[in-house]
């Protein structure tokens, strides 16, 4: 989303263009318009005030329904759209509509929430695509970071069919939200959702040192003799090592990886593309100029390395032909057919409990390792810095309640990710134990995000190394307000260094151990995750950075322009189909070149000219 001007798309249809203009001129149909006067709703009504917020009080009442933590005086409702967490699980007898995070936004605030669609990640723009075109958009969604997500933000913005989030913003956040909000430059923070000095979404804040990295059995690198592989060339001898052990069977592979989301988080192949210093994915800077990461030589050198493992076996070529996450995952991780993946620092958490016949819980000899890997030629390991992205929440204009989205927002990052100590209470009362005990993700069970992830994962890192060093009992750990929320994982690091690891849960018999799990295993998933995710992970970030063995790659440009809007959707899907291609095998590694060619000619050139045009190049 850009802030400068403001284009419409074709990747969003012609249709969606005449129904939105249709939407502008006529409020009578799909999305509603603010209601002008009052309502039969006691002391709640409603009334635009045409900059974006709402005034929904009674004249007479007391109430400031722009107060961050006020509770509506009467039951509102707000409709939603989702992206499902395609994997998570709710709590018992809970659902996208009633869950933990829903029944707080109704007790707290009085804000009843409707969803109007969950669907899976790659059905989530057409869905939002087909409610523009029809008018029943929901009040509020989430905006992706692609070319699809820019071109519905654009569209909706040049036809005034999103909130005005200013004065919202400034007045309904409030608490260690805003203290956090206060630390970024606002500028920045808001780049990419804002127009002519006024802000249409919330800023897509990423959780940062978040992209993939090696995951590798560790039990099967000491029966084979191996160290954790650094190198490409270490990496790949230690595939084909497992393959000739056979300790998936004969059917074994080498590594395992997501083909259509090859640059993703969990299962992305982008350490082996970064060890040769291409980020096909991003713009990178090329003799001063911001030049497209996908049509560089380093991409072309890394093709050739994936498609030599695809003929020595190390990549199943059955696998490249699969587009499902979980059925991948499924069908050579958890079977044990395959010993290396990449994934994120959250991936402890389904290695104890969601790997299936892999995960660590079912047997004592299973680990799965962390490796900042493989590195460049300089020995760094070098992934892509996305800590700001395009994207964000918005709001339609008709949402007659917009400051309730942003309050909800407010009330979940202050009472689940920042635990202020103010909101305890409602900690205790509505999250721990769906969180801490049963396991159920907040991202699984939100109807829409935060206003921003913290970056406590680092400064926690520190801490537990600092106090294992002390030598202290867990029972002195004090810790700042804004770290509360990372106390279960710090204090199960501190069992696992204490406890001689799992040891404890290797003792129980089998029936213990299933008990337990029947139950929720909230303390021992932390012991083993506050080990792995928060001291081992996050001191690696803490000493890479440090002795720079970890350094970040930054794009030379984020945003959009009108021609990326237009052609990086149809751009992208041929970079796609010809990378998997090659690296079947199907196509020469020539073959790039030729890709290059049309990348170029098919409008390629076009958007790689407006990029350099906004950075003055």
């Amino acid at each position: 989303m850009k802030k400068h001007s403001k284009w419409i798309s074709v990747i969003v249809a012609l249709v969606m263009t005449f129904a939105l203009v249709a939407a502008c001129n006529n409020d009578s149909g799909g999305t509603q318009t603010p209601d002008t006067g009052s309502t039969d709703q006691g002391t709640t009504s409603s009334t635009n005030t045409g900059t974006g917020t709402t005034d929904t009080t009674d004249p007479d009442s007391d109430f400031d329904p722009f107060e961050p933590f006020s509770k509506y005086p009467e039951p509102i409702t707000i409709t939603v759209g989702r992206q499902a967490n395609l994997g998570g699980t709710f709590a018992s007898g809970e659902d996208v509509n009633d869950n933990y995070t829903t029944r707080m936004l109704k007790d707290v605030l009085n804000i009843e929430i409707e969803v109007v669609f969950d669907v899976a990640p790659e059905d989530y723009n057409p869905t939002l695509v087909r409610h523009a075109a029809a008018r029943t958009l929901p009040d509020t969604f989430w905006v992706t970071d692609d070319a699809a997500g820019m071109a519905l933000f654009n569209e909706l913005l040049e036809y005034n069919q999103l909130a005005d989030l200013t004065d919202i913003l400034a007045k309904s956040v409030a608490g260690m939200s805003r203290a956090d909000w206060d630390t970024w430059d606002h500028d920045d923070l808001f780049q990419y959702v804002s127009e002519n000095g006024r802000i249409f979404g919330t800023p897509a804040i990423r959780e940062g040192m978040n992209t993939p990295f090696t995951f590798i059995r560790g039990d099967w690198l000491d029966a084979v003799g191996l160290q954790p592989p650094k190198t490409i060339a270490e990496l790949e001898a230690a595939a084909l090592a497992f393959i000739d052990a056979g300790f998936g069977g004969s059917d074994m592979t080498g590594m395992t990886f997501h083909p259509q989301g090859m640059f993703g988080q969990w299962m992305g192949i982008q350490p082996v593309y970064g060890a040769h210093g291409a980020y096909p994915d991003q713009w990178v800077t090329v003799g001063g100029e911001a030049q497209w990461g996908g049509v560089q030589p380093e991409t072309k050198a890394a093709l050739a390395t994936l498609r030599d493992w695809t003929e020595k076996g190390i990549i199943d070529i059955n696998l490249l032909a699969m587009d499902n996450g979980d059925v991948i995952r499924d069908t050579y991780i958890s079977s044990n057919r395959s010993g290396i993946f990449f994934s994120a620092w959250w991936q402890p958490w389904p290695n104890w409990d969601g790997q299936g016949e892999a995960s660590a819980r079912l047997n004592d000899e299973i680990e799965w390792i962390p490796v900042f890997g493989p590195v460049n030629d300089r020995g760094q390991f070098s992934p892509k810095n996305e800590r700001l992205s395009t994207g964000g929440q918005v709001i339609l204009a008709s949402c007659e309640y917009p400051e309730a989205v942003i309050k909800g927002m407010n009330l979940f990052a202050d009472v689940i990710f920042f635990r202020n100590p103010d909101f305890a209470d409602l900690y205790d009362e509505y999250a721990r134990d769906p969180q801490e005990v049963q396991g159920t993700a907040f991202r699984t069970n939100t109807p829409f995000t935060n206003l921003g992830a913290p970056q406590n994962r680092y400064e926690a890192a520190g801490i537990i190394k600092d106090f294992l060093a002390s030598g202290a009992p867990i029972d002195s750990l004090d810790l700042p307000a804004h770290l509360e929320g990372e106390r279960n994982a710090i204090e199960g690091a501190y069992r696992y260094h204490n406890n001689n690891g799992m040891a404890d849960w290797w003792a129980m018999t089998q029936d213990e151990r299933n008990q337990i799990m029947e139950e929720g295993d909230g303390d021992w998933s932390m012991q083993y995750v506050g080990h792995w995710a928060f001291n081992i992970i996050g001191n690696m970030y803490r000493d890479g950075d440090a002795n720079g063995t970890y350094v970040e790659f930054m794009p030379a440009f984020v945003g959009s322009t009108p021609a990326m809007a237009d052609n990086m959707g149809m751009l992208n899907e041929l970079q796609t189909t010809t990378f998997l291609q090659i690296i079947a095998g199907v196509l020469p590694i020539d073959a790039f070149d030729d890709f290059v060619s049309q990348w170029h000619t098919m409008g390629g050139d076009t958007v790689t000219q407006e990029v350099n045009a906004l950075l003055g190049n």
